[in-house]
């Protein structure tokens, strides 16, 4: 009878340990290049700013973010609202980490700082500035 409950734990041992490794596969499936589908413009759908809040497009105004790949956890992001031909906001251009958070959307860092989240069709950055006043931007594709 003793026999019979140590092949039991022998098997019960050895079948976690078999599902244990599926579950890192899985992690292990994770592309390591977090930028991919996640370059190039989004086009700005709000901009908010204290209490008010502008939606784009509008006539004769858009707006757009532009992300570049800095290496395979860094992108760079630059948005710009154009009123015209005349860039109204032109905000600084921000190197920043990307954190995956699930699926396809990743938590958009600064200095260990979530700022916001981004995927391939939809990007929010959100802050306070200096002054203490609230912002944020969102853009789709």
């Amino acid at each position: 009878m003793k026999n019979l409950f140590n092949h039991f734990f022998v098997l019960l041992f050895v079948f976690s340990l078999v599902g244990c490794g599926k579950e890192a596969e899985k992690e292990a499936e994770i592309d390591p290049d977090f930028t991919k589908g996640l370059t190039g413009k989004y086009a700005i759908t709000s901009y908010t700013e204290g209490k008010t809040t502008l939606t784009f497009p509008q006539p004769g105004a858009n707006g757009e973010m532009l992300v570049e790949k800095i290496d395979n956890t860094h992108v760079s992001i630059f948005p710009t609202i154009t009123v015209g031909t005349v860039s109204l906001f032109e905000f600084d251009k921000v190197s920043v980490e990307l954190k995956h958070e699930s699926g396809n959307t990743f938590g958009i860092y600064n200095s260990g700082t979530k700022y916001g989240t981004i995927s391939p069709t939809a990007v929010l950055i959100s802050d306070t500035s200096l002054d203490g006043t609230f912002f944020e931007l969102k853009g789709k594709r």
